[in-house]
């Protein structure tokens, strides 16, 4: 599930049970337990500064298939989404743009604690069984 504040950076939090596809051990990312939701992949946009010819919607998904490529996953296992570029339904334009069809969205909006928000929005819709 991808979470951002800005269209250029994007992580995916998910179980660490679904780590199998990166071959590492749980215990080298979570400390608490193989069922804690953590953060498995980074990315940024290939393209950084001024960027006349990219849309906020083209930065964030370079950004996004960053942190797939990352996290060792593909877009198909994308089953939640939560982001905020400051637009009206921002996930819900991120989940078409992208091309995914998501079984949670959310783009709550909380100035700069966006980013803290939509990590503990996604542990809490992974921990609910929402999403994986």
């Amino acid at each position: 599930m991808p979470t951002a504040n800005f269209p250029w950076r994007q992580g995916w939090v998910h179980q660490c049970r679904m780590r199998p596809p990166l071959r590492l051990p749980c215990s080298k990312y979570c400390a608490l337990s193989p069922t804690t939701a953590c953060i498995v992949g980074v990315g940024e946009s290939d393209d950084y500064g001024a960027t006349p010819n990219h849309s906020a919607l083209a930065l964030q998904s370079q950004a996004s298939w960053n942190a797939l490529k990352d996290a060792g996953l593909e877009r198909g296992d994308i089953d939640g989404l939560i982001t905020q570029t400051g637009g009206r339904m921002a996930a819900i334009n991120f989940a078409e743009y992208f091309g995914i069809m998501p079984n949670f969205v959310e783009s709550t909006f909380v100035g700069g604690a966006s980013n803290v928000a939509h990590i503990d929005i996604a542990a809490a819709a992974i921990n609910a069984g929402i999403c994986n």
